[in-house]
């Protein structure tokens, strides 16, 4: 495994230089007094109070963690420390049991989405907290309007596709207030509220094909993938879409730990920058996944202690393919950063910091 060693003093800077605050105000429990509360307001894209929302906090997952909830797996680390429900005041408070970093996950409840919709994959705005040295009060926290879009997946013969996997990522949101007879875009605007990041959502496609989302924009950038077919992604609006899927037999990739044995509960993801989640390896270390019919793409592996590899450049998959091709990749261990922290004034080590 690889060392990189970082000097005690340059930790504490880089701490300071971070969150404003000295590495000794850091400690993982939190001091005597006030609880570790985040306390806020959340507000619609008109200013109103948004009420009737629910917020989780959760210790701030990793990537793999991530992608483990995109494919409806859970992690070790993704329970909530708290969670409650926006008042009529569009208020909240969660309290943090030490300090964090944390993600605050805002969402609109299941029941919210369209009469009759089941199985509605809820798709959450979040906002990153720091570690929390001390209670905090957040500014406003503006959140959109959630849409319910359904995206349905059919074959050539307009049948529809059972079990395909549907990753629905939320194009980008403007929030538009008016002034005067002018709108202004929200990276404009004061910084007086704030604006949460947008998490794509994920789900299955039920015996008639189809994959019901809640989601924060009318648009979505939607990838679907099933067994037995080529991958699809494009563009989907206007309250959803059906996206016809191609027969193809896809890549069997075979993914090995460092030492060379089958890395089983791997990630296999597609795209540099999309890094959409298409299966779990199983105990052989290996996956199936699809191939497109007009493009190369490149498939990464993400395994549980974080290590990751890459497959090279692969093509379209061929017209008449008869049987998967198979890709092996080895995964990279991950590189460990050591370092130490202290008191900046003192020089003493400071136990149990949040980093």
């Amino acid at each position: 495994m690889r060392r990189v060693l970082l000097g005690a003093a340059c930790t504490s800077l880089a701490l300071g230089s971070w969150t404003g605050l000295t590495a000794a105000h850091l400690h993982a429990q939190p001091p005597p007094g006030p609880a570790l509360t985040v306390t806020g307001t959340l507000v619609d894209e008109e200013g109103t109070p948004a009420a009737g929302l629910d917020l989780e906090l959760r210790p701030y997952p990793s990537r793999y963690e991530r992608r483990l909830d995109d494919l409806g797996q859970s992690g070790p680390l993704s329970a909530a420390v708290d969670s409650t429900r926006s008042g009529p005041d569009g208020a909240f408070t969660l309290t943090a049991p030490v300090v964090g970093p944390y993600r605050l996950d805002i969402s609109a409840p299941p029941e919210s989405a369209a009469p009759g919709a089941r199985g509605v994959a809820v798709a959450p705005v979040s906002h990153s907290l720091a570690p929390l040295p001390a209670p905090i009060v957040l500014p406003p926290m503006e959140v959109p309007h959630w849409q319910t879009l359904t995206i349905g997946a059919k074959d050539l013969d307009g049948q529809p596709v059972e079990g395909a996997l549907v990753v629905a990522d939320p194009a980008l949101w403007r929030s538009e207030r008016a002034e005067g007879n002018e709108a202004r875009p929200r990276w404009n605007q004061p910084r007086q509220r704030i604006y949460p990041r947008f998490w794509r959502a994920a789900a299955r496609t039920d015996a008639a094909g189809v994959a019901t989302f809640s989601m924060p924009t009318a648009e979505v950038n939607a990838f679907v993938s099933a067994h037995g077919f080529r991958l699809r992604a494009g563009p989907i609006g206007d309250g959803g879409g059906v996206f016809e899927l191609t027969p193809g037999v896809g890549v069997t990739v075979r993914v090995l730990d460092p030492h060379g044995r089958p890395a089983p509960r791997a990630v296999v993801t597609v795209g540099d920058s999309q890094d959409v989640p298409l299966a779990l390896t199983d105990e052989r270390g290996e996956a199936t996944v699809g191939l497109t019919s007009d493009q190369s793409l490149i498939y990464q592996a993400l395994g549980e202690n974080h290590s990751l590899a890459w497959t090279a450049p692969l093509g379209p998959e061929p017209s008449e393919a008869a049987a998967s091709a198979n890709v092996e990749i080895r995964l990279r261990p991950p590189v460990e950063i050591a370092g130490s922290v202290t008191d900046a004034s003192t020089g003493h080590p400071v136990p149990g910091a949040a980093i």
